[in-house]
């Protein structure tokens, strides 16, 4: 991610089922697309829809396709993955796949899926665009990341005090328990970092430090109120989270267990995004914006007005 040379950070605005393209390069200039119109410009679909009759897409998640103008979103409403061609603002075909399905991950032409109400992770095939299979996994399974090295997807059950691990050369899944709700995964080298944000009664958020390789929880951090992401940068003991609940972005320092900073970004602040320099984006579900913030000089550079309820982010 260091020195990641990027013209433009997409935004999935769930509340709005739309996509927010801003240029980095032309003053942060916000461009925003209506899921339902690249859909009626679908070759796969041509009929038109009443405003009033539309239905919520929920556009959760977005990652790249191995074409560069191939983007894929995850929409949490329809219970659908969607392929879109971004240049041509299409949505070229779409497959159904679990309940509620949040995050997803690409790897080697298949496309591994998370469904958070069907317990389930989906795997489609990326050429054919068809559902394979469906992998049954603990409760309410949230995020997904992969590990190269060892090649095993992580998923994090939140309402199942676990991670499951998926081996991709033995197709055997295990369990690892934890004392905590996971709810998003962070992998960075040998570490993943576990965030539980606090919910059922818990009096505290946390974030736990998993060898990946040991598979051990080294470390973990109680932070109060609501954090929802999270991301590191250059030096890993720095780890940046949103707190929904108060507005608040800290900067944490694993080493000493303690917030160092707080950055006031008010209204709920949620997903996060290093740009490999010195910039984080970072959405606003309550204010529809995306937050610019130098992070090294603790200034927010630019506030820009994107669709309602913004989530996923993705650079171009």
């Amino acid at each position: 991610m260091r020195g990641l040379e990027v013209k433009k950070i997409l935004v999935a605005n769930v509340g709005s089922d739309s996509l927010s393209i801003v240029d980095l390069n032309n003053d942060f200039y916000m461009k925003e697309i209506l899921i339902h119109s690249m859909l009626k410009e679908s070759e796969n679909n041509k009929k038109s829809f009443n405003s009033k009759d539309i239905p919520r897409i929920g556009v959760h998640q977005l990652i790249k396709g191995k074409e560069c103008n191939i983007l894929y979103s995850v929409n949490s409403y329809n219970n659908t993955v969607y392929k879109i061609d971004i240049e041509k603002e299409k949505v070229l075909n779409s497959v159904h796949v679990g309940s509620y399905p949040t995050h997803m991950v690409l790897i080697n032409n298949k496309i591994y899926i998370t469904n958070s109400d069907s317990n389930s992770i989906s795997v489609v095939d990326e050429d054919k665009f068809q559902l394979i299979e469906n992998i049954a996994v603990n409760e309410k399974p949230h995020d997904i990341v992969f590990d190269k090295k060892n090649r095993e997807i992580y998923i994090a059950n939140s309402n199942g005090y676990s991670i499951s691990i998926f081996n991709l050369d033995t197709n055997k899944l295990k369990h690892f328990k934890l004392d905590v709700h996971p709810l998003h995964l962070y992998l960075r080298q040998d570490y993943m970092y576990i965030l539980s944000s606090q919910n059922n009664g818990m009096k505290n958020s946390c974030i736990l430090i998993f060898d990946i390789n040991n598979k051990k929880i080294l470390e973990r951090i109680y932070i109060d109120e609501v954090i929802m992401n999270m991301t590191t940068v250059n030096d890993e003991s720095i780890i940046f989270t949103t707190n929904i609940s108060n507005g608040f972005l800290y900067k944490l320092n694993f080493n000493e267990k303690s917030i160092i900073n707080k950055y006031y970004i008010g209204g709920m602040p949620n997903n996060i995004l290093w740009d490999g320099k010195e910039l984080l984006y970072i959405t606003n579900t309550q204010k529809n914006i995306l937050t610019v913030l130098n992070y090294p000089k603790g200034k927010i550079i630019r506030n820009i007005k994107v669709g309602k309820e913004p989530n996923g982010l993705l650079f171009l």
